[in-house]
């Protein structure tokens, strides 16, 4: 479990969540009541570009997130779905994410084998989701400060990354900004 863990991590932050795909589907099937691995097969289908598979088990686990156990692995698991809901662009359930997560603002995602950085990146990307594009930025700049006083630089690029998608991503693009931020976080990478 642990090694299986590790590499998802791993490969979550190389990019190279596609050579995964058989083996996390085959446990989650095997492991029904393990709720942090359908978040690692949500995240993996966004990561891959399968949005249309990464709904259902988004859509299932963040509609009973109030009823899962808050164990080791529940902020991890939170944090995934989070990436999922700003990938998806679903502004019906970041609400949901973003209370359960916001007393965890301070804090890093991390179930004692895995890192997944500080929670305000995630709120970042649910007040984007949201379209809270002010308290995006604010939220974004804090994980960037935070990240590079750790130091850890593969959140650090990873959340200049999403800062850059977020800016373009907007009504009004800021593509200069988003062009700075993907710079930054190919130097860092």
């Amino acid at each position: 479990t642990f090694y299986f863990g590790q590499l998802i991590n791993l490969r979550f932050h190389q990019g190279r969540m596609d050579e995964l795909s058989a083996i996390v589907a085959q446990e989650v099937e095997n492991n029904p009541g393990i709720p942090s691995l359908q978040a690692a097969l949500a995240i993996l289908y966004c990561e891959t570009d399968h949005l249309d598979d990464a709904r259902a088990p988004f859509t299932e686990l963040t509609d009973r997130l109030d009823d899962l156990h808050r164990d080791l692995s529940w902020l991890v698991l939170t944090v995934l779905l989070a990436d999922a809901c700003f990938q998806l662009g679903d502004a019906d359930r970041a609400p949901k994410l973003h209370a359960a997560l916001e007393p965890f603002r301070q804090q890093c995602a991390d179930n004692a084998t895995n890192w997944f950085g500080g929670v305000g990146h995630h709120l970042a990307l649910l007040e984007h989701t949201m379209g809270r594009y002010d308290d995006a930025d604010a939220s974004f700049d804090a994980a960037v400060r935070w990240h590079e006083r750790m130091p850890a630089p593969a959140m650090l690029a990873r959340v200049r990354i999403d800062w850059a998608t977020s800016l373009v991503r907007r009504p009004t693009p800021d593509r200069a900004r988003a062009s700075e931020l993907i710079a930054a976080a190919k130097a860092t990478a």
